[in-house]
């Protein structure tokens, strides 16, 4: 088939930010201010900042229906004199790096909920064993999305496509920090067996503990 007639696919970008300490505060009341003028280019489904898992850290995924669209959103920020004078070019300073990956989502579209003030967010990254393939992840994924499901709200499941690969992510919404904390002690927690039933995919899992902003979407 003809690279032309290859059908378009919807993908979510992964941004994080590592901020310098001292600009912090600046760099959140800043974006506060002015991410509207971003979103007015693309979809943002959440935004947050790192609370345990990573320090001066925000995360924040934006979703695409195709490459051709990202392209196209990232040439007209690019001629957004707005965006770059309020916002652009006022934070480059306050960064000490960017990173990114494109993720592909598995089953249904993100869920969505109820404002909260005390929701915490969990991203769980899996590293897979090469020479793992995306079907041989299936069954144990969905096995520990189904053991967490009594513990947490579950939000949405990717696979990596672009960036680190041989990479799955889960994505989990608790009502309060301490409820997600305390899973990793409570022995009716069935989260690591499952895990664990799945050592010949999973070489290691990252957690990440989330804090929405304001403006996002995923609250």
């Amino acid at each position: 088939m003809a690279a032309s007639q290859l059908a378009k696919t919807a993908f979510y970008e992964l941004r994080k930010y590592k901020v310098k300490p001292s600009s912090f505060s600046t760099f959140l009341s800043l974006t506060n201010d002015h991410i509207s003028l971003r979103m007015k280019h693309s979809k943002l489904l959440g935004y947050w900042t790192s609370e345990l898992g990573g320090l001066n850290e925000v995360v924040h995924i934006w979703e695409y229906d195709s490459f051709e669209q990202r392209k196209a959103v990232r040439k007209a920020l690019a001629n957004d004199r707005e965006w770059n004078d309020k916002y652009f070019s006022k934070i480059l300073s306050l960064l000490d790096s960017q990173d990114n990956l494109v993720m592909v989502g598995v089953g249904p579209k993100p869920a969505t909920f109820d404002k909260s003030e005390n929701a915490v967010y969990d991203l769980r990254t899996y590293t897979l064993k090469y020479p793992s393939v995306t079907y041989s992840w299936n069954k144990p994924s969905r096995e520990i999305i189904h053991a967490q499901k009594k513990h947490g709200q579950f939000v949405a499941e990717f696979v990596s496509a672009i960036g680190p690969m041989q990479t799955g992510f889960h994505l989990w919404r608790h009502e309060n920090g301490d409820q997600r904390i305390a899973l990793s002690t409570q022995t009716e927690h069935h989260i690591p067996r499952a895990e664990l039933a799945a050592n010949h995919v999973i070489q290691s899992v990252h957690t990440q503990l989330l804090v929405p902003t304001p403006f996002s979407p995923l609250h």
